[in-house]
């Protein structure tokens, strides 16, 4: 649990407790290593700056920011989904909370009152990459009560914030559900006409439609879920037809990912396997597909065949080793 969300502050560890501001100071120097050439104190264009080369993002100085590594492309919009590393510290410089000791990035989203308002107004001025210091007076953070134990009454906050990855606002779920159901229909029907590259692509850009589920109720997380199973099973199908058979197995194993006993991606991914010389997995998930459908003849004779290809593929590998071991033989023989 984090400190910049709205919920009680968490735990830390007395390392945590004890990092001063010079450790900070330390990750932004090697997160600019590569990036010597800019200005740790350039504001934003238009925006008054004070003393320290903070620019005041509110005029009071209640909330400020500099930059230490300039960003790519246009400030975010209200509803963009980020991910961020951050590091939070007292003016003592004391880190409070920091995503970089869990190892673990926080993702929300912008101007919806997931964390302090500090944060979604100061972030929504940042951009892709950028990495800056905002400051957020108590209004802006924990105010008069504050987040015990750490975090005092009328605290001013520091925090060092990294933009990892931005996702733009995107349609209301329903509507991306919709979209795709409708295109893995147009799929579907042009993969009836063994129209099978065109097919791909229409699986392809379904699964991209419901590529993010943040936002979505239990029962459009379940819906989604099934809605993935069936298009990277039915794009594992067309990928096989049109011989793609690595690009098969990645879509069978995001199917098992989601359902380990689903049949027809084991036996898909099965083929895609023998298809190419691996054998022995392709046996492997022919006798998972055989545990979960027990009574089912063409997987049991998919094993056999499979078997007994193995064994002819050993035998031609045995020869042709053979008759180069000749070969090599004969030419030394000769060169006595």
């Amino acid at each position: 649990m984090n400190t910049v969300s709205n919920v009680d502050a968490p735990t830390y560890t007395s390392t945590e407790a004890a990092m001063k501001i010079e450790d900070v100071e330390a990750e932004i120097k090697a997160l600019n290593k590569e990036n010597e050439d800019v200005s740790n104190n350039v504001p934003e264009e238009g925006g008054p700056v004070d003393s320290e080369g903070f620019q005041l993002l509110i005029s009071d100085g209640t909330l400020k920011k500099k930059i230490l590594r300039k960003g790519e492309g246009e400030p975010f919009s209200e509803g963009t989904f980020v991910t961020v590393h951050y590091v939070g510290t007292l003016q003592d410089g004391t880190v409070f909370d920091s995503s970089r000791k869990r190892n673990k990035p926080f993702e929300f989203k912008i101007g919806k009152g997931q964390v302090i308002l500090g944060w979604d107004i100061g972030v929504a001025t940042m951009k892709s990459k950028e990495v800056a210091i905002l400051v957020c007076g108590p209004a802006l953070a924990y105010g008069e009560k504050g987040s015990p134990p750490h975090i005092k009454p009328n605290a001013t906050l520091y925090f060092e914030v990294e933009i990892l990855s931005a996702t733009p606002p995107q349609d209301p779920i329903f509507q991306r559900i919709a979209e795709a159901m409708s295109t893995k229909e147009k799929a579907n029907n042009v993969y009836s006409k063994q129209e099978y590259e065109a097919a791909i692509s229409l699986y392809e850009k379904a699964l991209q439609r419901i590529e993010y589920s943040w936002g979505a109720l239990p029962g459009e997380e379940t819906e989604i879920r099934k809605l993935r199973i069936q298009l990277y099973s039915n794009l594992a199908a067309a990928r096989l037809h049109n011989k793609q058979y690595k690009d098969c197995i990645v879509a069978c194993e995001a199917v098992l990912e989601m359902d380990s006993t689903n049949v027809k991606a084991a036996f898909r991914l099965a083929k895609a396997k023998k298809a190419l010389f691996a054998y022995d997995d392709a046996i492997k998930y022919l006798e998972l597909a055989a545990r979960v459908e027990q009574n089912d003849p063409a997987i049991r004779n998919e094993i056999t065949q499979t078997k007994r290809e193995q064994l002819a593929f050993k035998q031609k590998e045995k020869h042709m080793y053979a008759a180069m071991f000749e070969s090599k033989s004969a030419s030394t023989s000769l060169n006595k």
